[in-house]
């Protein structure tokens, strides 16, 4: 198949110009950039900002690749390069679904001893991109969305998406870093969520479900203790996994997970998958809080969260792990 000759963007000290002619910062890819001080609507009084869009030039932002990888994509899971499989770089990663734990750590189910706290934001003006901008930590020399006054805080955006008119099992995404170069490496992993959840059953997606196991692959891709902060936030426009941790965990814990009708809770398996992986960093010393966000301040990840949804789901539960080196990531 012939490969889709891409336009490249034009560069200047500060801005990237996209082919679809849409002005980003050159460190961030945003429009609106507080740190780099950068405002680049077309008109910044009435203009709605089109995140797919964005999403799309930055999709075309990448060469030599079979087709652009909107929608979907030819991999279960991938990083958002464009590159095909077979010609990575050698240190370039995929991420690939299948079961077996990371870097050697079992799947830990947790009943409710520990539960992730709540992050309440300082400052009335802030955003999360305005709080947590991409900056290279100083320990570990690798890219995080780290908090602008408090260096011992990183963010982890996470995204699950579901629509039943599609007859899906739902998409996945999360991101932990924007793009550096071209070809580099991306920090925007999407994947479809499983058929099978992590005891084996079979339960039908709705938008808890995905959000849930996004949160579980975001916690499980990697050992996040080794960047050597002290609180990691999630950050979510699900509103339900957030108010369900204060105010129903309690209750679920003291009923033997059960709800107010005696009945099973809802998606079990994946809240206590969720709430094992929150007390194995409790006790590694990263502590876990969640951010419930605005849909429009979630960095686009809804858009790779979407495109997931029309790949073929995997049958059994896996995590998502990156394919090769991950020195860097």
């Amino acid at each position: 198949m012939a490969s889709i000759a891409c336009e490249m963007p034009v560069h200047s000290a500060t801005t990237i110009k996209l082919p679809n002619g849409r002005l980003v910062c050159n460190r961030h890819w945003l429009v609106i950039c507080p740190d780099c001080e950068v405002d680049l609507r077309a008109d910044k009084e009435n203009e709605d900002i089109d995140m797919t869009e964005l999403e799309k030039g930055r999709a075309k932002f990448y060469d030599g690749c079979d087709k652009p990888p909107y929608p979907g994509g030819e991999l279960q899971g991938f990083w958002h390069s464009g590159q095909k499989l077979e010609e990575r770089e050698k240190d370039s990663c995929t991420v690939v679904v299948r079961p077996g734990p990371p870097f050697g750590t079992e799947l830990r189910f947790g009943y409710g001893e520990k539960v992730p706290g709540i992050y309440f934001l300082r400052g009335k003006n802030e955003t999360p991109a305005s709080l947590f901008p991409d900056q290279i930590v100083h320990k570990t020399s690798r890219h995080r969305f780290v908090n602008r006054y408090d260096a011992t805080e990183f963010l982890i955006y996470t995204r699950g998406r579901w629509e039943a008119r599609m007859n899906s099992t739902g998409g996945c995404a999360f991101a932990f870093r924007y793009p550096t170069k071209p070809t580099g490496k991306s920090g925007f992993v999407s994947f479809p969520m499983e058929v099978e959840g992590p005891a084996g059953s079979r339960d039908p997606a709705d938008p808890l479900r995905v959000e849930l196991r996004a949160m579980i692959a975001a916690l499980r891709f990697r050992d996040w203790t080794e960047d050597k902060f002290k609180t990691l936030i999630l950050a979510t426009d699900n509103n339900i996994v957030g108010s369900s941790v204060t105010t129903c965990i309690p209750g679920w814990q003291a009923r033997n997970w059960k709800t107010n009708s005696k009945k099973p809770v809802l998606h079990i398996d994946l809240w206590q998958c969720f709430l094992g992986e929150v007390e194995r960093y409790h006790e590694a010393g990263l502590a876990i809080k969640i951010w419930h966000v605005p849909p429009a301040s979630t960095g686009g990840i809804r858009t790779h969260a979407y495109c997931a949804m029309s790949t073929e789901p995997p049958e059994k539960f896996g995590d998502i792990i990156p394919e090769g080196p991950i020195r860097g990531w």
